[in-house]
């Protein structure tokens, strides 16, 4: 995924745009705030947490991962060389000849 996509940044900005401590947050989701500030340094989460987290914050984060995921693919797709450009390689067991 995208170098600049970090879940734990996001949940942050969310977090901080709605006003709401980290105290806060560890206790509605059950963790310990030392673990929250673990967690939130990782670019990943786990999915059903973040499930979780989205319920809790009225946020939709999964919308963010897919848009995310979405740019990546069609960035690839644009830098792949057209199919029609490639040299076409011989099959494996056969010969080229000339003709």
């Amino acid at each position: 995924m995208d170098a600049d996509f970090h879940i734990g940044n996001m949940i942050q900005a969310q977090l901080k745009a709605q006003g709401r401590t980290m105290t806060w947050f560890a206790n509605a989701i059950h963790y310990d705030r030392s673990n929250v500030y673990k967690m939130l340094k990782h670019e990943t989460i786990d999915l059903v947490l973040l499930m979780r987290i989205s319920e809790l914050l009225n946020y939709d984060f999964l919308h963010d991962c897919s848009n995310a995921l979405t740019f990546e693919v069609k960035n690839r797709q644009k830098h792949r060389q057209p199919s029609g450009n490639r040299k076409k390689q011989p099959e494996k067991g056969t010969q080229e000849t000339d003709k």
